[in-house]
């Protein structure tokens, strides 16, 4: 095959997405802790969604990522908050993963991407079993795709204070 050539694994990247995943686990209330989630790019491939900014606080939950579909492909099967330009051979899925809440604070979803996501250095979904990772409070960083993946970010969890507004001040990693 020569370079450009589509083969079958590119067919199966272009096939509709009917591998995403439905979050059993997802949390929609908001009894219980609650939390302030910022996305920062790391990368310039990352940066799609975000310019002018440096940061995403992410006001509402779950928080879909994925890729801008290519010609002639169908849409995300669900709408996606961020959408990330990729060229062939895909590193980012259509429907690849959310940040939601989940039954322990937040937590990072695959949701059927083929080449899965990393959440600080464990590969969730796409071959692996797991399709969660819970984020701790402070600094985690999500790959979407594989180790070369260009697609890097940096989530920041902070516990928001009883009686503080989620609109006041940035947490100080958000801050230049």
């Amino acid at each position: 095959m020569r370079r450009g050539d589509i083969g079958p694994r590119d067919e199966r990247l272009r096939a509709p997405n009917i591998r995403a995943v439905p979050s059993p686990r997802a949390v929609e209330s908001t009894e219980g802790p609650a939390f302030d989630v910022t996305l920062f790019r790391l990368t310039p491939a990352a940066e799609a969604g975000f310019f002018p900014a440096r940061a995403l606080r992410l006001a509402r939950l779950p928080f879909r990522v994925g890729r801008l579909p290519a010609a002639g492909e169908a849409q995300p099967v669900e709408v996606n908050d961020l959408q990330l330009s990729d060229t062939q051979p895909f590193n980012v899925s259509r429907n690849h993963f959310a940040i939601e809440r989940g039954p322990d604070g937040v937590q990072v979803r695959d949701r059927g991407s083929y080449v899965g996501t990393i959440v600080n250095r464990v590969q969730i979904g796409g071959h692996h079993h797991v399709a969660f990772m819970p984020l701790a409070v402070g600094e985690n960083e999500v790959v979407a795709g594989s180790p070369r993946s260009p697609f890097r970010f940096r989530v920041v969890v902070a516990l928001r204070l009883p009686n503080s507004c989620p609109d006041q001040e940035l947490h100080p990693a958000c801050r230049d």
